[in-house]
Order: structure tokens, then sequence, then C-alpha cells
């Protein structure tokens, strides 16, 4: 079960890697380990919200997501700020219970990260009204209304 004081699951999380060199590479950049602020979560309301986001902090800034992941019950995008602190933006695919089920599930058992999508095609598709069920949700997700997940 998701440990939260309400329905959102973005509140407050501490997490401790042990010890670790001073910066732990990852094919997008450096993660900072030592201590301090390292994620900070926005939730949107919707999906079309959270793309027009990623599409203006594109066009205005020039900054892309480092990792675009679909969790399963969260669409998410990464980016690093100049500090090398996470932002994460993201929308919830499901509700609490929904959450809570898919998190105890076989699929999330065997690949609890997810998998990641494009962007720029999550973009091109929602501009040109086209499904994106593919991309919103995992390969092993069983089918979600996209009613959830509105445009």
């Amino acid at each position: 079960m998701l440990h939260a004081y309400d329905d959102e699951h973005h509140r407050h999380a501490f997490y401790n890697l042990g010890p670790a060199p001073d910066e732990l590479e990852t094919p997008q950049r450096a993660i900072p380990t030592k201590p301090g602020l390292f994620h900070l979560a926005y939730t949107w309301d919707d999906l079309a919200s959270l793309v027009d986001t990623y599409k203006r902090v594109r066009d205005k800034v020039g900054a892309r997501p480092f990792m675009c992941i679909a969790h399963g019950p969260t669409l998410s995008m990464y980016y690093a700020d100049p500090d090398g602190n996470q932002l994460e933006f993201q929308i919830d695919l499901l509700e609490p219970d929904a959450a809570n089920e898919f998190i105890h599930s076989p699929a999330f058992a065997a690949n609890p990260v997810g998998e990641p999508f494009d962007p720029e095609e999550l973009a091109r598709r929602i501009d040109a009204r086209e499904p994106v069920d593919d991309l919103v949700f995992r390969s092993d997700q069983d089918a979600i209304p996209l009613e959830r997940v509105s445009r």
C-alpha cells in the first residue's frame, strides 16, 4: 500500500541509498549522492496540461527531460535543474486504490520502474488527436479507460 496521509503519494519521501561514491553516473547524467534535495515532484491535472508544459519549457527555455517514464500509476518527465536536483513533472494515471493494486501486481514486481516513452512523439500525437495509449501506459498494464487521463 502507498504510505500517505491522503490521496497524494508524492508528499514526502526519504530514501537512504547507503554509502556511495561522490557521484553516481547514469546514462543521462551524474546523480549527486550527498545530502540535500534530490527530487521534487509537480503533479498536473491531466495529460494535456503535462504535454503543454513540456512544449512550453522546451520552446521557451530549451530544457528537455533527461528521462521520461510510464511508471504505471503515473506518467513522469524528469528534468535536472542547474544544481543537479531532479524535478519530476507527472500526472496520476490511476486512482489511489487502483495504484495500490498495481504496485502489488506481478507486473510491478517484475519491473518497478516502468518503461520509457518519447515526449516528442507524445506531443505530436496529442496535437494530431491520435491515440497515445501505447505511450502513456506500460505494455504490461491492463487496458485503462483514457477518460482518467483527460486531454
